[in-house]
């Protein structure tokens, strides 16, 4: 299914809920023991602090790749990570709608 912006919602639902709260608990986890402040890392990766709380919150459930790969590099985590929340989210079932 695609967004109106013409990404794949590859994980639409629960599951794309569950990796926003897993990638933002990860990014915030990776931030605080770097000693970052989020104006810190807001600034480097070019977003506005608004938007890095929403992602360490969870409750952006799409960010953009180019902003996911920024925090990565500023973080100096591996893109492995992504591929581990992924992993770890809980897939949606084949039940009714």
């Amino acid at each position: 299914m695609s967004n109106s912006h013409g990404s794949v919602d590859a994980g639409a639902g629960r599951s794309g809920h569950q990796e926003a709260v897993l990638l933002g608990r990860q990014i915030r986890l990776a931030r605080s023991a770097s000693g970052m402040r989020q104006e810190d890392l807001s600034s480097l990766v070019g977003i506005g602090v608004a938007t890095l709380r929403r992602i360490e919150r969870g409750e952006t459930a799409h960010p953009s790749v180019f902003v996911v790969t920024r925090l990565l590099y500023e973080l100096e985590l591996s893109p492995n990570v992504l591929l581990a929340i992924h992993a770890r989210a809980p897939r949606g079932g084949s039940g009714a709608p």
